[in-house]
């Protein structure tokens, strides 16, 4: 099963400040020559999203904990830590649950597209981000029976 995740604006605050630490953190390490940084990225929001989905096994998924690296030798002094649907929410893939196609209306003068989803209905709206707090993604996502999925 794939799942994705994003931030919701606190989840995206609370890592932009841990970012901020790590930088901090390491300009300080690397002022004193005390190690370098050729292979220790510091992660961005993008990084850290894709790292929370790759970890998620599954929609129980609540916790996600790293302690990520701020030099070649050294980590930060503590975890970023987020949890779901406060810091980060979970959508999993639409093709994991259901059939689903588009749908074009070109008959309507809208010109509308919609999804037809097996078993829950035909030209169902959807929505260009994954995040209701986030509006600035390439995935679409659709809420079936109270639940969002993912697809795009």
């Amino acid at each position: 099963m794939e799942i994705k995740c994003h931030l919701t604006k606190t989840g995206r605050e609370k890592a932009e400040a841990y970012i901020k630490e790590l930088n901090a953190k390491r300009k300080e390490i690397l002022d004193a020559g005390l190690d370098t940084a050729d292979d220790t990225p510091i992660p961005d929001i993008r990084a850290i999203e894709d790292d929370i989905s790759w970890e998620c096994t599954g929609l129980e998924y609540k916790e996600y904990l790293n302690c990520f690296g701020v030099t070649d030798n050294k980590n930060a002094d503590y975890p970023l830590c987020l949890q779901v649907e406060e810091d980060f929410t979970l959508f999993p893939k639409l093709g994991d649950f259901y059939k689903w196609q588009f749908h074009h209306d070109s008959d309507n003068e809208d010109n509308d597209w919609g999804v037809d989803v097996e078993g829950v209905g035909e030209d169902i709206k959807y929505e260009m981000c994954l995040s209701p707090d986030i509006d600035d993604d390439e995935c679409m996502r659709i809420k079936i029976d109270g639940k969002y999925y993912y697809f795009g």
